[in-house]
């Protein structure tokens, strides 16, 4: 298990930003912009901000270690 891997399978917070979501996933904040905006990562506007639950990075990057 790599180092990526391990932060992703012990988050603590039930949501993150885009930004501490592409820290964690190890990606440029805009990755994660497109992710959203083409759907393969859910998340929901807070304001004028994203959120990204728990359940959602799981899930987001679940079917990449099956790959």
């Amino acid at each position: 298990m790599t180092d990526r891997q391990s932060t992703v399978l012990n988050l603590e917070k039930p949501y993150y930003s885009i930004y501490e979501a592409a820290e964690i996933l190890g990606v440029h904040h805009n990755t994660i912009r497109n992710r959203i905006k083409d759907g393969t990562l859910e998340a929901g506007r807070v304001g004028w901000e994203w959120r990204i639950s728990r359940a959602a990075l799981l899930a987001f990057v679940e079917p990449q270690n099956r790959a």
